[in-house]
């Protein structure tokens, strides 16, 4: 089984890319700052290269669930969240096996961290 990855037949045209990611970046460092309940510090801020994902993913299977080591409320914490039956995401993996990802499924990731719908 695998993921296919459909490309537009027309690419849609941004007007303000850089405001869009701007955004898009305010937006994931709020998400953190909610999660680990406090502002990032001016050394904590990292540029992660994304990798452009492939046409196709090949799928492995369904996420049972996810386990996770992570600052919040300035201890280390372990978290593991059991995903309900109806909410497991499918293990995507990149052809080359370089990347993992979780596609689909009932959940979202929030102030408390994982959660089922």
């Amino acid at each position: 089984m695998r993921v296919r990855i459909g490309k537009r037949a027309t690419p849609q045209t941004r007007k303000n890319p850089a405001r869009r990611e701007y955004a898009d970046a305010e937006n994931a460092m709020k998400l953190a700052a909610k999660f680990h309940g406090r502002e990032p510090s001016d050394y904590e801020y990292h540029t992660i290269n994304v990798p452009n994902m492939p046409d196709s993913l090949a799928c492995i299977g369904k996420v049972f669930a996810i386990e996770y080591v992570a600052e919040r409320d300035g201890k280390e914490y372990r978290f593991r969240h059991v995903f309900k039956a109806k909410s497991r995401p499918q293990l995507a993996i990149h052809p080359d096996g370089s990347i993992a990802t979780m596609i689909g499924g009932s959940w979202f990731f929030g102030p408390d961290g994982f959660e089922d719908e």
